[in-house]
Formats: C-alpha cells, structure tokens, sequence
C-alpha cells in the first residue's frame, strides 16, 4: 500500500508541474537568467500560479547582450561590460561566464517560450532546445514570460554565436597575435605555447602579461621538463622579427625564391596536399573520441601521444607545402615589407617567418630573449 500510494503522488506532483508548465507558470527552482518569479496570479482560465517576471538588471543586460552580439562583439567583452554597466558578476566578483552568456542567449526561453524538462548538460552531446518547449492542449507553445527578443532576431543571434564558434578567422585567445607559434621550442623538446596572465603593479593597476610557455609538465605529467622554459611574448617577437628584417637582403631573397622554384613541382604539391588532409581528418577523428570509454583513465596519455604525433606530420606536411607552394613570395624590398607587415593577415606572417626560420630554441634562466633565443635559418 506504501508504494502504491507513493507511486500515485509521485504521478499527482509529476501531473501538478506539467498543469503548471502548460499555463506558463513557474513552479520552483532558480530562475533563468533574465527573469525572477513575480506576484501570484490567477489568469482568465482561473488557474493560479507565479509567473517569471522581468529582473530589473538582467532582463536589460540581456537585450543589450543580443545587440552587442549582433554587432560582433565577443561573449568575454560582454562579461566585462555587464561587469561595468550593470553589476552581473559571479559571486567572487569576477565577470561572469562566458558559457552562462552564450546559455542564455541560445535558450528558446529569449523569444518567451516556457521550457520544461531540458535534460543535464553533458560533454559532447549537443541538444536542440526547441524539442524541450513546453507546449498548451493544442500543441502550440506555451509562452510564459516577457521576451527579450523576437523571434527573427533570435535566430541571428544563434547563427552569430556559431559562426564565432566555428570561424577559422578569429584573433587568438587573450587578444594577443601569437606570432611565434609553432616555431618556440624548450630543451625538453617540447614547443612554448602562449600563455596570458592577468598582473596588477605596485600602483594597482592591472594589466596582462604575455609570455610562451612550456607545457610539457602539464600535457605528460609532473617531471617531464626540469626547465620550464618562459620567455617574454612582445620581446621574444621584437627580437626575431629584427634577425628576420636583417636576413631580408637581396642575396638571401635570390636564395629563398630560387629553392622554392627549384622545388616547385606539380605532382609533389598534390600528393603533399592528399597527405595533408589525410592527417588532418586523422586528427579530427581523434578530437571527435575524447571522452569516449576506450580513453578513460591511464589511455587518456596515449590518446594526447597520439595526438601529438598527428600535429608533428600536420606540421611537417605543412611545412613541405609551404615550400612548394610560390605564395606567399617574400618581397625583395625589405622596407616595403616592414611598412606593410602589420596589415598583413596573421597567418601570411607565419608563413612569411618560417619560409628563413626553422626553429627557435629557448635556454632557460632568467636573461633577456635577445640572449635566450637560439635561432635556426631554413639553410642550416
């Protein structure tokens, strides 16, 4: 008699949330972002019920929120201007994050929809949200609270945040143009990645401090690297762009064109871009089985191995491409080149800095890059 009758309230409580659901009334939890439960009412069916409300705070940071967005501004700059303008913070008081932004914003409840048993968020499984909208006797939506937005306006914003997501063109993390990537390496073997820390001086003022680092003692474990090599990000860059600069003479111009036509070949180019994109789809295959069971655990090291190994011939292949392939060209004019290298895609000066540079070795210690950076020409 027990189960039975704890069965039928589990069936009476489960009854009562989808009644409440389907007249667009709130019954319990934290509330949305956006929204707050407002004064008890009875609508003209005479159910009685509370209803979400607008925040007087977080329902005006959302609108301002979609036309921020729309006009490209990233969820970071947004979690800092809700920090400044309206207040919003995590409750260290730091900005809030950008996942709870984008959460927001890509929520059907946006447009006023009335969501109902979304499933936990999980690592890897991607949920339409319009399959969670809880619907009236009639099948139509129920629409709960007031909107931040219209429908048509909605819809872009979802677009804009997924081609942000997506897009193969944006500046790197930390609003840092990593220039030297790729080319860093430590004594331990292992590349320098950029890093971005964020420092306060003796005045108290805050600023960020960009260096490369290496990582090997966090992707292979405690002890892998006795170095840890760091090395200043704007010096470091400073000091190869004059060796590079200083490099650009006629003579090692003649050289580099004549190698790369010497190189040249049709037939090469094509079978190193058939390589190139085998390995690249052999990397996505490996990104895409992250997290699944057969790398749990101690196999999660040989996953990051196999990964790596990947990234190496990616990058080799690239290299081998890039020397066959006659664009970029490095200009014979030196000073041109300097004048017009700001405005120069960042990929192009990559690809620029390593058609003389083969590698960067860091020594450790505290000196200045100029004297801790060992660089390699492509001829050595």
């Amino acid at each position: 008699m027990a189960e039975v009758e704890t069965d039928s309230m589990s069936e009476r409580q489960l009854a009562a949330k989808r009644h409440l659901a389907e007249a667009g009334f709130h019954h319990g939890g934290t509330p949305p972002l956006g929204w707050m439960p407002g004064p008890r009412v009875t609508d003209e069916q005479g159910r009685t019920g509370v209803r979400l409300v607008p925040h007087p705070v977080e329902h005006p940071a959302l609108k301002r929120a979609v036309e921020l967005v729309l006009d490209g501004v990233s969820l970071a700059r947004i979690a800092d201007y809700w920090k400044a303008e309206y207040g919003i913070t995590t409750a260290k008081g730091a900005p809030i994050y950008e996942a709870t932004i984008y959460r927001a914003l890509v929520s059907p409840r946006m447009v006023g929809y009335r969501m109902r048993q979304v499933p936990e968020h999980q690592r890897g499984v991607k949920l339409n949200l319009l399959d969670y909208i809880a619907r009236d006797a009639k099948g139509d939506p129920v629409i709960s609270q007031e909107p931040v937005c219209d429908w048509v306006t909605w819809l872009r914003v979802k677009k804009r945040l997924e081609e942000a997501k997506t897009s193969r063109t944006r500046r790197p993390w930390g609003s840092h143009e990593w220039l030297l990537t790729g080319l860093l390496f430590c004594q331990c073997g292992d590349r320098l990645y950029g890093h971005n820390k964020a420092r306060r001086r003796a005045s108290g003022e805050k600023y960020n401090q960009y260096t490369y680092n290496c990582m090997a003692n966090r992707k292979r474990g405690h002890r892998h690297c006795t170095t840890s090599c760091t090395v200043d990000a704007s010096h470091s860059e400073a000091h190869v762009l004059g060796w590079f600069f200083a490099q650009l003479t006629d003579d090692a111009v003649a050289q580099t064109r004549a190698r790369r036509h010497a190189a040249t070949s049709d037939r090469a180019l094509k079978d190193l871009f058939a390589a190139l994109e085998e390995a690249k789809a052999e990397r996505d295959e490996l990104l895409t089985r992250q997290g699944n069971q057969e790398f749990k655990g101690s196999m999660v090291r040989h996953l990051v191995a196999l990964l790596e190994s990947v990234e190496s011939r990616i990058d080799k292949l690239q290299r081998q491409v890039e020397a066959l392939d006659p664009l970029p060209a490095i200009t014979g004019d030196p000073e041109e080149l300097a004048r017009n290298w700001t405005g120069l895609p960042l990929a192009q000066r990559r690809t620029l800095l390593r058609q003389l540079i083969r590698r960067i070795d860091v020594t450790p210690g505290p000196g200045v890059p100029s004297e801790r950076l060992i660089i390699t020409s492509v001829d050595d």
